[in-house]
């Protein structure tokens, strides 16, 4: 993270043109993220004022009720239907429908539900579901809004459920997420919104992941707005073509190919299985913005590679154990995703016994979670006086 600070001191040193006085918006993924930011950034330009850490999500609703002008209340209405105060909406209609034929299979799953818990916890995650589909699929929404006892198999339940819930409430059923970016982006076509009602500059830190309807609004503020995206990249080429291997299986079934035919064939690209297999969300915003046409690449690769001897070692063709680099296994895992490297086992790297770069530990428990992180926290704190509370991030 310490290069994309770096960037973003570098945008806040030119002060914005309506004073100090007016806030800076930088958008975060978590609290912690924020407590280290304003940290750093106090300590790097010794006063570090006036600053708010929104959440991405939070900072759209900003700047769509702002475009559209809908004052305290119009903001106030995505609150509404939240996914917290979504999940008694769903609770209270599941009270009312849950007998109803279409919602047999949730009927199955509470029937012995006693005390109300797997009914509430069903509500939590439909309301999670719903959410995710008011930004990814607001059509949907509406299709069911609009046309009564038509849905796909298996969605019936849920359309009858979504229009109870919006039912007698008109101005928060417009307010959810899609609907709302539908017309902020209208308007937006036809020039309909007021460049004064935006913020100067945007920024947005360290976040991993972006729904394309955010980047869709972001794309949509006016020239006057600055909007900076400050986006961690675990590699330095391309990776948005790169495969996991189950996605790689999945497509040599659909094409009726072998995962070599495939692999050559198709060019798809395994790449690092790593960051294949659990860098999706990363992947798909790189493809998003290298496809937006407004969208400008940083000068100068901020890049560094903790293991260029890596690159050597295997030049050399790898032996084993003498000649290898020293290097810690997080360094070579680092090295290894930077470059997009897959190394087989006739390129494995010795562990030094008092590496612990990596450790992985199976807890029974979240309390005995706790307790083994407490404890490896004491020890580090106890054998390295120079560690920092600052310095350590827990996730």
């Amino acid at each position: 993270p310490d290069a994309l600070l770096d960037a973003l001191v570098d945008v806040l040193r030119r002060p914005l043109a309506g004073g100090p006085f007016v806030e800076e918006l930088i958008a975060v993924s978590s609290r912690g993220l924020e407590t280290w930011l304003e940290m750093e950034l106090a300590r790097r330009l010794s006063v570090a004022a006036n600053l708010r850490f929104p959440f991405p999500r939070a900072l759209v609703h900003e700047l769509m009720a702002a475009g559209l002008g809908m004052g305290p209340e119009g903001l106030a209405a995505f609150d509404a239907l939240s996914r917290p105060r979504l999940a008694w909406r769903i609770l209270a209609a599941l009270d009312e429908l849950i007998d109803e034929p279409d919602f047999a299979p949730l009927a199955s799953y509470v029937h012995d539900d006693a005390r109300g818990t797997k009914r509430f916890q069903l509500a939590e995650r439909i309301a999670e579901v719903f959410d995710q589909y008011a930004v990814y699929r607001p059509e949907l929404l509406e299709f069911w809004e609009r046309s009564v006892n038509i849905a796909a198999p298996g969605q019936a339940w849920q359309a009858r459920l979504w229009r109870r819930i919006v039912a007698g409430h008109a101005v928060e059923a417009a307010a959810h997420t899609g609907r709302v970016a539908r017309r902020f982006l209208a308007a937006g076509e036809v020039g309909g919104l007021k460049p004064s009602a935006f913020p100067e500059r945007v920024s947005l830190f360290g976040v991993s992941a972006l729904p394309p309807l955010f980047l869709q609004v972001l794309k949509a503020l006016p020239e006057q707005t600055e909007v900076h995206l400050f986006l961690p990249s675990p590699s330095a080429a391309y990776w948005g073509d790169i495969s996991s291997q189950r996605e790689v299986l999945r497509r040599s079934i659909r094409h009726a190919l072998s995962v070599e035919e495939l692999l050559g064939d198709l060019h798809f690209d395994e790449g690092n299985p790593l960051l294949a297999s659990m860098g999706r969300p990363g992947r798909d915003l790189q493809i998003l913005l290298e496809q937006a046409p407004a969208y400008v690449d940083a000068r100068g690769s901020r890049y560094v590679d903790p293991a260029p001897e890596l690159d050597d070692w295997l030049a050399a063709g790898a032996p084993f154990g003498a000649g290898a680099p020293s290097v810690t296994m997080l360094q070579a895992l680092q090295s290894d995703i930077l470059q997009l490297r897959a190394r087989d086992e006739n390129a494995v790297l010795p562990v030094s016994p008092d590496d612990e770069s990596i450790a992985v530990h199976s807890c029974h428990s979240r309390s005995r979670e706790v307790e083994v992180l407490h404890d490896q926290l004491r020890r580090m704190f106890e054998d390295d006086p120079s560690l920092l509370p600052s310095e350590v991030v827990v996730m």
